[in-house]
């Protein structure tokens, strides 16, 4: 299961990278970057909300609207380093 899935990622991606090469991908980038950035807004101002809560890792993904893993990976890009370790 996990090749299929491994191939399906890589799939998207390869169709991301052609969207964005494509004639209009300037726009697609445009767009893909406001919403990175109001992502990465949100989060920061969850966190300055929320993180004198004793919740579970879980709890706080949960709350933010995002899968355990999409909460992880965002929290990283944000502030370079992961949740457990924050």
């Amino acid at each position: 299961q996990a090749y299929p899935d491994a191939i399906m990622c890589l799939k998207y991606e390869e169709l991301l990278i052609l969207l964005l090469h494509s004639k209009g991908g300037e726009s697609l980038y445009a767009l893909l970057s406001q919403q990175t950035n109001r992502t990465s807004e949100r989060l920061r101002r969850f966190m300055e909300q929320h993180y004198l809560k004793e919740w579970k890792l879980t709890d706080y993904a949960q709350e933010f609207g995002a899968s355990l893993t999409t909460f992880k990976e965002l929290f990283n890009e944000h502030y370079g380093i992961s949740p457990r370790a924050w």
